[in-house]
């Protein structure tokens, strides 16, 4: 219900990992799932499942290598940063980002929706907000997703990953480059 004009004042922050397949056998599975949540059932209405078409749960996190990534959603553009192999977000690379990336980033913005991490919210983070004009927003729920727009286009790009998921086992580098493809698609 909000006109265009003050709704381009915002822009939206998160992070989100994406989690690559360690060995061939999950891989394996990965294109198991890759075929959908249908099951095939006989004329006598058994499923044709059979023990060596079960996989492991789709919910696979901390089971594959975490590629971490953090982005800022304004004017409707997705920026991302991809965070160093053996890094995690943390006060002083959010600091930075925000210093260095966020600037260019946000365009017109003024106010930032960012959930309610402590490292995000301490005061290194603060401060640069500050100085590059950035207001950050305090006053919405701290359990709701539906006010940060940024965790529907992590879903986007989820989905468009699912469509484009390779055939076989991906190194960092080749998710890398694939998950710029979908995020400028």
């Amino acid at each position: 219900r909000k006109h265009q004009a003050t709704l381009d004042k915002w822009c939206y922050s998160d992070g989100t990992t994406f989690y690559l397949d360690k060995t061939w056998e999950c891989n394996e599975h990965t294109q198991r799932r890759a075929l959908g949540d249908y099951v095939w059932r006989r004329s006598d209405c058994k499923d044709a499942l059979y023990s060596d078409c079960v996989g492991p749960s789709p919910y696979k996190k901390a089971q594959g290598l975490p590629v971490r990534v953090w982005g800022l959603l304004a004017d409707g553009v997705l920026h991302t940063w991809i965070l160093p192999e053996d890094q995690r977000m943390n006060k002083d690379n959010y600091e930075w980002l925000v210093r260095t990336r966020f600037k260019d980033w946000k365009g017109e913005c003024q106010y930032l929706v960012q959930d309610f991490e402590r490292c995000l919210r301490c005061t290194g983070p603060l401060v640069a907000m500050d100085e590059i004009g950035l207001e950050l927003v305090d006053n919405y729920p701290r359990c709701s997703q539906d006010f940060n727009a940024i965790e529907n286009i992590w879903k986007l790009l989820r989905d468009r990953l699912f469509v484009t998921l390779p055939t076989g086992l991906e190194t960092r580098d080749e998710f890398v480059v694939r998950l710029r493809n979908a995020i400028v698609w």
